[in-house]
């Protein structure tokens, strides 16, 4: 390049490249600009109201610049900037800043913290794997959609601190690492899934504790985050009457709960339960479960030491049919023992051995052993059949029949042959001749 090429594009450089808004006094828009001195030359700038700047190709924006100092509004889009350094003046007067659809991989940590009146905050289509931090202003709405290396765990801060209100939250990504049975990878997890965290948190039954231990990666590149909530040792003599959105595991044991009651069937913050931890209890029926999501979905069911009297097999049998990987522990709970237990329940816990691994342990309430060591030949012994009393009965009923008949007979015979009456006649008492003569 000659001295006088150099010359000119100095003189570009230093001249403004920016047009006030023909019907918005105040309003300024600036074009494909290669250097901040295009826009600083420009007079008048100290009664700049709002500043939009497309295509600025600048490797770094330097934030401290005076001339954002009387600027309400900024608007720098659609260009080349990769990094945001220094921050804002103190007392800055913006309250709207947008930096979309730039190549910006960092942000300076404190570049909006000293903007007391920012209303806005739009970083969206960038390369940013964090957010600076907040405004001193809380629930700031800020647009992150499109920065596709965002990471989960910084968000989780600001998400649980009300710093912003996430604008499209629904498509604002953030990487998530997610440990898998064989493998680590990392997924794609929805800032509206971040936000249900922090109402997993929120939502909390009283005393208990609530937290997000997992997030389940589902078909279609969807999530599901999963909340714990842990209700244990707490002295419950029910179930809480509400849980947290998307609460996938509720641990209520060591409790004095009697019974499930109807939650599971009309209790929408019980339907995606898919782990019941309830040992220690002193539940007496698991029959609420017959006809709900739970039992069409659960994967784990722990009914240890409580006070059931009768396994549904009818029910659980369907529930765990063409299912791989559910599991029901149903230890130390002691039954109603009876014939029925030897034959039927005692073979179908043998055929669920895989289903229910504790089967062995199932004990009977009314007899000193398990269900599993019940003898079929002692408990199902038959009562005594009366037809066969009957039939011996009518058998000895026709003998005496017949004897009678041939006990007459033979009198009969004795008296017209030789006229003297049979011994039991002979000894009866005369009757008086005229009553005789009379009949």
């Amino acid at each position: 390049m000659n001295s006088g090429q150099v010359g000119s594009h100095d003189r570009d450089i230093n001249s403004c490249q920016c047009r006030e808004h023909p019907t918005r006094p105040g309003s300024w828009y600036c074009c494909n600009l290669s250097h901040i001195n295009m826009i600083s030359s420009c007079g008048n700038i100290s009664k700049w109201t709002n500043l939009h700047v497309r295509n600025l190709t600048v490797p770094a924006l330097d934030l401290l610049n005076s001339m954002f100092r009387s600027l309400q509004s900024l608007a720098i889009t659609d260009g080349n900037i990769t990094q945001l350094t220094n921050a804002f003046p103190k007392f800055s007067a913006l309250r709207c800043l947008d930096f979309s659809n730039n190549k910006i991989v960092e942000i300076a940590p404190r570049a909006v913290k000293d903007v007391p009146h920012l209303e806005f905050f739009g970083i969206a289509n960038n390369l940013l794997s964090r957010v600076p931090n907040r405004n001193q202003n809380k629930n700031m709405p800020l647009d992150i959609s499109g920065n596709m290396r965002m990471l989960c765990e910084p968000l989780n801060d600001l998400i649980y601190t009300d710093s912003f209100i996430f604008v499209n939250p629904d498509r604002s990504f953030c990487l998530y690492n997610a440990t898998h049975k064989w493998f680590n990878s990392t997924d794609l997890v929805s800032v509206k899934q971040l936000e249900s965290i922090k109402k997993c948190g929120t939502k909390c039954p009283t005393n208990c504790v609530c937290n997000i231990y997992n997030i389940m990666i589902i078909q279609n590149d969807q999530s599901k985050t999963v909340c714990n909530v842990d209700c244990s040792n707490l002295g419950l003599v029910e179930l809480p009457q509400q849980l947290p959105d998307n609460t996938f595991t509720l641990n209520i044991s060591n409790n004095r709960i009697s019974s499930l009651g109807d939650h599971f069937h009309t209790n929408p913050t019980y339907y995606n339960i898919v782990k019941l931890v309830a040992d220690n209890n002193q539940i007496s029926s698991i029959y609420e479960f017959e006809g709900t999501k739970f039992i069409e979905h659960f994967q784990r069911l722990y009914m240890r030491n409580n006070s059931l009297s009768k396994i549904p097999e009818y029910f659980l049998n369907n529930a765990l049919m063409d299912t791989d990987g559910r599991r029901i522990y149903l230890a130390e709970n002691r039954l109603q023992c009876d014939c029925n237990s030897a034959k039927t329940l005692q073979n179908w816990l043998k055929e669920r051995s895989t289903d229910i691994p504790d089967y062995m342990d199932i004990r009977c309430r009314n007899l000193p052993q398990s269900v599993i060591e019940l003898q079929e030949s002692k408990l199902c012994q038959s009562p005594p059949d009366w037809t066969d009393y009957i039939y011996y009965l009518i058998a000895a009923e026709v003998i005496l029949l017949l004897a009678l008949i041939t006990k007459v007979s033979y009198d009969y015979w004795v008296f017209k042959t030789s006229g003297y009456l049979p011994w039991p006649a002979s000894k009866m008492p005369k009757l008086p001749c005229d009553w005789l003569c009379e009949s």
